[in-house]
């Protein structure tokens, strides 16, 4: 288990109906992901989920295994359990396992992976060319922060701007804006073309007022770049 990774009882105490939870079916097929809401519990006997009434549905059946996540207090509690029972009656939900160990990860303390993944950003002051958009590469992220790297520089250390993309994750793509504080400057010069790129160490910003589904999308994304990243490593 990783330093930032801790095993602790389910924070049953901090939930409230309605809250949004990320379901994965575990299985030998494509990884998919799809959202519910929390309704209650059965004190270790089994959590109420609700299925939304629209948007992707998962096709639950019954014993079936399942990683649950949950954002949370600047991170993610993850568990796997099973479907006890569903019902369809007087809305879509399902009882599932009450989970005997729940991990927490927090956003903060994650290691960053590599990525190459297309931004734009939009800035509060001047870029160094006079604008405040710009297109920028995304050369690495976590949880916590991203590398962003650009033929423009975003300002200067402490100043803010709000970075755009689309992050595909299970198969499913979501468009997400996230506000960053630039922490660190350095200058990439290409051997071949003598072009000088800024890169932009970053902090992200707001991830408390963030959307549960944001955040839990976003770490989705996240841990499957790393999961990429470790098969590669071994091919």
């Amino acid at each position: 288990m990783s330093a930032n990774q801790k095993h602790i009882p389910f924070p049953l105490g901090q939930m409230t109906g309605g809250e949004w939870i990320q379901i994965s079916p575990i299985s030998a097929a494509k990884a998919a992901q799809y959202f519910g809401n929390y309704i209650g519990c059965l004190p270790n006997l089994s959590l109420l989920i609700a299925l939304p009434e629209s948007g992707n549905q998962p096709l639950l059946q019954k014993d079936q295994l399942l990683n649950i996540r949950m954002a949370k207090q600047g991170g993610v509690y993850t568990f796997q359990s099973t479907v006890l029972s569903l019902a369809n009656q007087p809305a879509r939900y399902f009882h599932l396992a009450y989970p005997k160990s729940v991990e927490y990860k927090n956003f903060r303390r994650w290691p960053r992976v590599s990525v190459l993944l297309p931004v734009e950003v939009l800035g509060e002051s001047e870029f160094s060319d006079g604008s405040g958009m710009a297109q920028a590469r995304l050369i690495n992220i976590s949880m916590g922060g991203a590398l962003l790297e650009s033929e423009v520089q975003f300002g200067g250390v402490g100043d803010i701007f709000r970075m755009s993309a689309e992050f595909s994750a299970g198969g499913i793509s979501r468009g997400m804006e996230i506000q960053c504080v630039i922490r660190s400057i350095r200058v990439r010069e290409d051997t071949s073309s003598r072009q000088a790129f800024a890169q932009h160490g970053v902090q992200f910003l707001g991830m408390d007022a963030m959307e549960d589904t944001d955040k839990i999308f976003l770490y989705g994304y996240v841990c499957e770049q790393f999961l990429y990243a470790r098969i590669n490593s071994v091919l």
